[in-house]
């Protein structure tokens, strides 16, 4: 891996799976939020989650999505718990890391 570059030197546009070969060791994870067609990253389905993509993890927008909206409801009912919860983002990503 060469330290001066980062992730933004692979993206090549229209994005695709298979241009990301280059990339290897760069980038680790792909999300793609749009559920319409056309997909932000070709290659990579709506409905993928934690599908293999030539060694990157792929994830589409309705895979996020229910992670996503169990997070929400999670942190919602922890604010009912207490009138002293504040969820900072490091707490928030921690929780996530355990529903995942």
């Amino acid at each position: 891996m060469d330290p001066q570059k980062t992730a933004k030197d692979f993206i090549i546009f229209p994005l695709d799976v298979s241009s990301l070969e280059s990339a290897k060791g760069y980038i680790e994870l792909l999300a793609d939020v749009n559920a319409q067609p056309p997909m932000g990253i070709e290659g990579v389905d709506a409905l993928d989650k934690g599908k293999d993509h030539g060694g990157k993890l792929g994830y589409g927008a309705l895979g996020i999505g229910g992670l996503k909206l169990k997070l929400h409801r999670e942190c919602i009912a922890k604010m009912f718990e207490s009138s002293e919860g504040v969820y900072d983002a490091e707490e928030i990503y921690a929780l996530a890391k355990e529903m995942a």
